[in-house]
């Protein structure tokens, strides 16, 4: 099978907590009547992405969403770490001739308030999500913003 785009990443890529078939990448390819492969993976970091990331390359897709740092921020890694690593992976794909699409992720904010914030990190997730946006808008590539998004959604509340 040929897929038109794979999308690589952590829980907010595989669809947490609901299954894949449920999440915005596959809706997504059901729409556009595209072939999605999810290779999302609950709890990864982009480290983890980065190693995972030769299954994007053996495959070949016209587009590769990839989306990650949450899970590094939760660890005391650095914005410019995870934007190393995710940049790693764009490069990669580009020399394939796959079209690297990166995701700007959210922190899972339900109702104003944090549906998942060990320790009261908050602050400082959010601080490294815009650090992290701030490096993939300065490199240019092509990019989803979830955190914008949802963070105009809240303000509506």
């Amino acid at each position: 099978m040929h897929f038109d785009i794979i999308g690589i990443g952590d829980s907010l890529t595989y669809g947490y907590p609901w299954d894949p078939s449920r999440v915005w990448l596959t809706q997504l390819g059901d729409i556009l009547g595209l072939e999605v492969l999810n290779a999302g993976r609950n709890g990864d970091t982009t480290e983890g992405m980065r190693r995972r990331f030769s299954l994007v390359l053996k495959e070949k897709p016209k587009k590769v969403f990839i989306m990650g740092g949450i899970n590094d921020f939760f660890q005391g890694i650095s914005a410019e770490n995870a934007a190393n690593n995710l940049f790693a992976m764009a490069r990669a794909a580009k020399e394939e001739g796959i079209e690297p699409i990166l995701g700007i992720p959210h922190a899972l904010y339900l109702g104003g308030e944090s549906f998942f914030d060990p320790g009261g990190q908050r602050k400082a997730i959010d601080a490294k999500i815009l650090a992290l946006r701030n490096y993939i808008l300065d490199a240019g590539y092509a990019y989803v913003d979830f955190f914008h998004a949802l963070e105009k959604e809240k303000e509506k509340e």
